[in-house]
């Protein structure tokens, strides 16, 4: 991997399709097989963007300033919060499914007594 861009490896794992492109260029991009960060930058670094059928002048300054803007600091640390909120909203998910299932047990449990009552 190319020195010029400076990405960790998760975040050369990151989908083209969230790193905020056009419709045009995201669809490009996909269309050509370029599917994450990692992807996109061997691309520009092998043949470069320009033979990618629908990258015109204005889409490949566009993925080009995305690349810049993913590098800064800000973006990193805004990215870093969104992998975390994702994570403990997964949590959150998990916990809530756990308690839906004790709710399921304690109703059947409830069905058992009032069948009990009523014989």
């Amino acid at each position: 991997m190319s020195k010029i861009y400076d990405f960790t490896d998760d975040e050369l794992k990151i989908s083209i399709k969230n790193i905020g492109l056009s419709t045009r260029a995201k669809h490009s991009l996909l269309t050509y097989n370029i599917n994450t960060l990692r992807d996109l930058i061997k691309a520009i670094e092998s043949t470069g963007l320009n033979n990618i059928r629908n990258m015109g002048k204005t889409s490949i300054a566009e993925v080009m300033k995305k690349l810049e803007e993913m590098q800064t600091r800000t973006w990193r640390e805004n990215h870093a919060k969104l992998r975390e909120f994702e994570n403990k909203t997964a949590e959150i998910k998990a916990e809530i499914a756990k308690h839906y299932e004790e709710i399921a047990k304690l109703n059947n449990c409830l069905a058992q007594i009032e069948k009990i009552q009523n014989l």
